[in-house]
C-alpha cells in the first residue's frame, strides 16, 4: 500500500514544552497522520474512511485527521504520562 512508504518514526510529546520528538524507549513504531488532500488522493483509504463514516454515521467534514500507525515483531507503544491515573487528575489533566 502507497501508506507503507510515508510512514515516519512515531513521536511523542514532550511535558515540559509541548513538542514531539522520538522516544524510542517508550514508542518505537512508525506512524503517519493524513491530511484531508491524502486521505481523498489515496484509493485505499479514501474507500475505507467512506465505509467507517457510514458506519459511525460521521459526514466526513466532521471527522478528525487519520492516524495510521504499523508495529512491528518487537516495536511498542508504552505506558506514558498522559496515560497514568496516577500522574493525572480525571479528564487527563495535571491535578
Amino acid at each position: 500500500m502507497l501508506v507503507t512508504r510515508m510512514l515516519e518514526p512515531a513521536k511523542v510529546v514532550q511535558k515540559a514544552d509541548n513538542q514531539y520528538d522520538e522516544q524510542v524507549s517508550v514508542r518505537n513504531n512508525r506512524q503517519i497522520w493524513l491530511n484531508y488532500s491524502q486521505e481523498q488522493n489515496i484509493p485505499e483509504v479514501f474507500h475505507l474512511l467512506k465505509r467507517m463514516h457510514r458506519a459511525a454515521r460521521i459526514p466526513d467534514d466532521d471527522a478528525e485527521a487519520l492516524q495510521i500507525g504499523h508495529y512491528g515483531i518487537g516495536e511498542k507503544y508504552e505506558t506514558h504520562q498522559d496515560s497514568d491515573p496516577k500522574r493525572l487528575g480525571s479528564h487527563g489533566r495535571e491535578p
